[in-house]
């Protein structure tokens, strides 16, 4: 954000710094080019300098360079400061809903839209219902079925090694067992879920 101090503190410093920056260039250059005093074309271009700006030693001709070159660089720190993008912020205290979904599609790069709350229950508004394999709510894990397949038992006596009657009694109770201990897990997993709070600072979009 840019503001009136910044730019002030600038343009002082930069003043500052061109400011002796430029005399001792000046200097420098006049200097050596008293030097070439027999340079015709450096006399004639020194001539039309002073006639420029109007000066009758070197001393007046180093200030007008100097007030006219920091003239061009507070004119090109104004040009920058005139087209550089600068950022607003704007604040909109409980704005509806059809407010916000305005202001995320014309700024969706930058809008912040902090909530009033932080933290709330997932199970105001998450709804889960599990969906388990239909094997597992069918007859062939129900005790009546493990039962008819068991009969009167000594199923290895009634059968020989390699038929699935001799052990489809202890496959089904295994079937069994994975289906209770998959239910239990999720459903104690979804309590645990539900009876949790989600925390954001923002709003989902």
């Amino acid at each position: 954000k840019n503001n009136l101090l910044d730019v002030i503190t600038s343009i002082i410093g930069i003043f500052g710094g061109l400011s002796v920056g430029l005399k001792l260039f000046f200097i420098l250059i006049l200097r050596s080019s008293e030097k070439i005093s027999n340079n015709l074309s450096f006399i004639a271009m020194k001539t039309v300098i002073k006639n420029l700006f109007i000066c009758y030693n070197q001393q007046q001709m180093i200030t007008r360079l100097q007030i006219f070159f920091l003239t061009i660089s507070l004119y090109c720190i104004f040009l920058y400061s005139t087209y550089t993008t600068q950022l607003i912020t704007v604040e909109i205290n409980k704005p509806t809903y059809s407010t916000y979904q305005t202001l995320s599609l014309n700024y969706s790069q930058s809008l912040q839209c902090f909530c009033s709350d932080i933290s709330i229950p997932y199970k105001s508004f998450l709804t889960i219902k599990p969906r388990f394999h239909d094997l597992c709510s069918s007859q062939f894990v129900s005790q009546d079925w493990i039962n008819y397949l068991y009969g009167e038992g000594n199923l290895i006596y009634r059968y020989s090694f390699t038929d699935f009657r001799a052990s489809a009694v202890g496959q089904f109770q295994l079937l069994t067992s994975l289906c209770e201990i998959s239910q239990e897990t999720i459903n104690t997993s979804l309590v645990q879920l539900l009876t949790s709070d989600y925390n954001d600072r923002q709003l989902l979009s």
